[in-house]
Parts: structure tokens; C-alpha cells; sequence
């Protein structure tokens, strides 16, 4: 199973507060179980966090069957669940590797996760200017 990560951190400034955003994804790309069939698969969370917060994930699961390998130019031709066929580019050094491996006929398995969560903290206080 190969593997990305990515994090975002966000930060905005308000006269009301601070508005904090946390970003993340994540995707993992496996071989299916022989037997497998293309299908597609998503679900979804959301909660409210402690304070002035909220919290939600999405995570889509796709399986395709592998229709052809281009090992030169690293690129595989898949078929997803609703027959719609697709050219991908394999730019991940790791993954082109394994590409000798990969035999039409075969399903692939991606699963994308991306998560993200917001909160608002009160602004500082300004402190009073001196009076004169």
C-alpha cells in the first residue's frame, strides 16, 4: 500500500478573534482482493467541538478495474464502477516502480481522505491608551 499526506494550517485575524483552520488529506492506493469488483464508496462525519468549533471528514473509496499499463510513459488506464474509463499518470517514483507488476484485469483501490477543523478564539484585549 502506498501512501501521501498533506497538512494546511490556516490562521485569520478579526476584530471579533482568531479564526483557525486545520486542513488534512491523505490518499492510499492498494491492490483489491482478487475477486473484487469496481465500486465506489463515500461517507462523511461532522461535530460540533468544545467552544466556538466544528470538526467534519469525507472519505471516498474507489476501486477500478486496471485495463492497461504504459510502463514508459507511466501511465494506467483504469475503468471505474460506471464503466467510465480513465488515463492516469503515476508520478510517484515509489509507485512507477511497481507498475511492472500491475496486470490488466486487476482492481485497484483508492481511498482519499480530507479532514478539516475550524474554531474561533476571542481577540486579545486592547489595552486602554494612557490618558494624558
Amino acid at each position: 500500500m502506498s501512501k501521501f499526506f498533506r497538512r494546511k494550517k490556516f490562521c485569520r485575524f478579526t476584530a471579533e478573534g482568531v479564526v483557525e483552520i486545520d486542513y488534512k488529506e491523505s490518499a492510499a492506493v492498494s491492490l483489491a482482493p482478487a475477486g473484487a469488483k469496481p465500486s465506489v464508496s463515500e461517507s462523511s462525519t461532522g461535530v460540533r467541538t468544545q467552544g466556538e468549533g466544528v470538526a467534519g471528514s469525507r472519505e471516498m473509496t474507489i476501486s477500478a478495474e486496471v485495463l492497461s499499463v504504459d510502463r514508459v510513459n507511466n501511465k494506467v488506464t483504469v475503468k471505474g464502477p460506471s464503466g467510465d474509463t480513465r488515463t492516469v499518470s503515476v508520478s510517484d517514483p515509489a509507485l512507477q516502480k511497481k507498475l511492472p507488476a500491475l496486470k490488466p484485469g486487476q482492481v485497484v483501490q483508492l481511498t482519499y481522505t480530507e479532514a478539516m477543523a475550524a474554531s474561533i478564539r476571542p481577540a486579545a484585549p486592547v489595552p486602554a491608551a494612557p490618558k494624558p
